[in-house]
């Protein structure tokens, strides 16, 4: 038998493998999966809600989630400024959600009414300097 004999057996196991590995591998189709990506795609996953605040008051200020009667501290707004908030998951019911905003100094606080959301949403709370032409909706 022939040395090219020999390795012709080799040459198919070999073709035979890279055809079955090439086979085997998912094109990514696009898909970023850097490290950086997949905890962004998990932060993603975590984010129910967002919040913006339009404040066009002249007041700073502290805004919470409540729940039942207890308020939760998620940011704060400066004054005539927009600020986004992300809400952490656990601080929203099925219920719906309560957006309080309590200016400072002086302690004023303008409420949202109980706004029904789902994941995605965005609650928009515009605060005017007369705090009780306030509004809030959800987009």
């Amino acid at each position: 038998m022939s040395a090219n004999n020999r390795l012709l057996p080799a040459a198919r196991l070999v073709i035979a493998l890279s055809v079955l590995l090439s086979a085997c591998v998912r094109p990514n189709d696009g898909v970023d999966t850097s490290p950086e990506a997949a905890v962004r795609r998990q932060l993603e996953e975590k984010r129910v809600l967002m919040v913006q605040i339009v404040n066009r008051s002249t007041y700073g200020l502290d805004i919470y989630i409540m729940r039942g009667s207890a308020r939760f501290r998620i940011g704060e707004a400066r004054p005539v400024n927009t600020t986004n908030i992300e809400v952490p998951g656990d601080l929203v019911q099925p219920s719906g959600v309560q957006v309080l905003a309590v200016t400072s100094p002086g302690g004023s606080r303008i409420a949202s009414p109980n706004l029904n959301v789902q994941p995605g949403h965005t609650i928009v709370f515009e605060i005017t300097s007369d705090l009780r032409s306030s509004r809030a909706y959800v987009r």
